[in-house]
């Protein structure tokens, strides 16, 4: 039981592992032993979810990004009047004047952006 709820906690959003969720690769005399001691570390660690094929650390939380939000946002940011409208897009504007967006071309500006974004979603989601 510990090794199917350790995998499917793995595997279920990932749609090339979501196959394999069968007896035989679960309890094959090959892959056994390996995902029976990585199932208990697993629970050892408090059966952590799995997001985006990364485990959580304790007291982490998953953090979603709307990209559609992001892009959006990122065309506004520098229009004149524009205001923020929730907490994530006023700590993204304030990181992108720290980082000097505003001089930078657009292809870099936006690679930039979408880590600010990043950064601004996950510090919203501290707070």
């Amino acid at each position: 039981m510990l090794i199917t709820d350790y995998l499917t906690t793995k595997w279920r959003d990932d749609g090339k592992m979501r196959d394999y969720l069968r007896p035989k690769t679960l309890f094959g005399p090959e892959n056994c032993t390996e995902y029976f001691d990585k199932a208990c570390k697993w629970d050892k660690a408090g059966r952590p979810a799995c997001i985006n094929g990364r485990w959580l650390k304790a007291g982490e939380t998953a953090i979603t990004i709307d990209t559609v939000e992001r892009d959006a946002t990122f065309r506004l940011l520098f229009s004149t009047g524009w205001t923020p409208t929730n907490r994530i897009q006023a700590l993204a504007q304030q990181l992108a004047r720290k980082a000097g967006i505003g001089r930078m071309s657009e292809v870099p500006a936006l690679a930039a952006w979408r880590g600010i974004w990043k950064q601004a979603a996950e510090q919203a989601a501290k707070e």
